[in-house]
């Protein structure tokens, strides 16, 4: 179908000038009638004249071409389909959709060529493409769209598109599509009830932003759920919700948490826990807010928490390195890892965090425990370690029953 695509599209640009006049607008009727027409009429002649085997799809190809000469081509589909949550393209023939819980897919077709998929991505952005070789703003649908062109981008222009997600999809989906164990979900849902404060650690594209709208789904329905978050992903269901963008600085970011945080919300979604919002999720915690669920990039939950203690001494001037670690172990109960493993999402570990002046450390509470035999699918079983964490008192303290038996570690 590349290949065919390919031809067709050589053979309409031969008999109709696809960037006559304003080539970004949307076509006329006209015009859309008179390139479907053409598209046709060339594809029937390559039939014919044996480029096309017998039998061959002659309308979708028809459908795919005219997709790509007058619209966003296999962008349009991918936009379109609420289960992608982001589109990768590394080079016009290579479109990659992610799905929700971490699956990926190449597209197929992708686009014909260079100048078509520079075509869509002009179309997409509406004529807000400056001279820099790079593109990255929101579209009107709320997603983000990121692209770097040639010649900073030596093998062809790189497209990435994060749509917004709405948090109505819980830990229940991600049981489903492998991401956790019912029993990681279920407690979980117990750090929820017991207003815990939950780290979420892990890399870019490794479902932190997943996780973290799932817990929000999660919540109960008439809590006043705020998520801070530097791009417009996560779309709260809860009625009661609010949603806030990070401005550009560090400084109005710290306010926009600052002031979230005074407004006394049952739960605090933050997307990400870097720079001066730090200090001010500490100092809120500290403060009495609970209820806190913060994503912190690294490659690894303890690099993660490593880069907190910088983190919140370059915040706070005059905190010592030993009181920034008690700070920070008194205000986080939980850590979770997650990570992209066999093309899907995985959390590698829950954990409970513990911290004194000498180090922050981590006891593990639930495992992924990869299969080696398995190679790069990277399957595995998720388990408990035997550890009971400090939530579970909680909990009972406050009258709330938990089964031990899902904290048992398997012989």
């Amino acid at each position: 179908m590349a290949t065919a695509l390919a031809a067709l599209a050589t053979r309409l640009s031969d008999v109709v000038d696809l960037d006559e006049g304003d080539s970004l607008a949307p076509p006329s009727d006209a015009k859309r009638s008179s390139v479907e027409r053409v598209l046709r009429e060339q594809a029937r002649a390559l039939q014919q004249e044996g480029e096309l085997p017998a039998g061959f799809a002659i309308d979708d190809l028809v459908r795919d071409a005219a997709r790509e000469a007058l619209g966003t081509g296999p962008l349009e589909g991918l936009l379109e389909d609420e289960d992608v949550v982001e589109i990768h393209v590394s080079r016009f023939d290579h479109v990659v959709a992610v799905r929700e819980g971490g699956g990926a897919s190449a597209v197929e077709p992708g686009f014909s060529s260079e100048m078509a998929l520079r075509r869509a991505v002009g179309r997409l952005v509406a004529h807000r493409m400056g001279p820099e070789p790079f593109v990255d703003l929101r579209l009107p649908s709320g997603a983000h769209l990121s692209a770097v062109f040639p010649p900073v981008a030596t093998g062809g222009t790189l497209l990435q598109i994060r749509k917004r997600r709405r948090a109505d999809f819980g830990l229940e989906d991600l049981v489903r599509s492998g991401t956790l164990s019912r029993g990681m979900a279920t407690f979980l849902q117990q750090c929820l009830t017991a207003k815990a404060n939950v780290l979420i650690a892990g890399p870019l594209g490794s479902g932190t932003t997943t996780l973290i709208g799932a817990m929000a789904s999660a919540s109960g329905v008439e809590e006043r759920t705020f998520v801070v978050q530097e791009l417009d992903e996560i779309v709260l269901s809860q009625p009661h919700g609010a949603n806030l963008v990070l401005p550009d600085t560090a400084a109005q970011g710290a306010k926009v948490v600052r002031m979230a945080a005074s407004l006394r919300p049952d739960r605090l979604l933050v997307g990400t826990l870097a720079g001066d919002i730090v200090g001010q999720v500490v100092e809120a915690i500290g403060g009495g807010l609970d209820g806190v669920i913060a994503a912190l990039r690294g490659p690894s939950l303890r690099q993660a928490l490593a880069r907190l203690v910088p983190a919140l001494i370059a915040a706070r001037p005059g905190v010592d390195p030993a009181s920034a670690r008690s700070w920070i172990g008194a205000s986080f109960d939980v850590a979770v890892e997650v990570a992209r493993v066999g093309g899907r999402h995985r959390v590698l570990r829950i954990a409970e965090i513990e911290a004194d002046a000498a180090e922050i450390r981590t006891r593990d509470v639930f495992q992924f425990v990869l299969d080696p035999a398995t190679g790069d699918r990277g399957e595995g079983v998720f388990q408990p370690t035997g550890v009971v964490p400090a939530v579970v008192q909680e909990l009972r303290a406050h009258g709330h029953r938990v089964d031990e038996t899902t904290f048992k570690k398997p012989r």
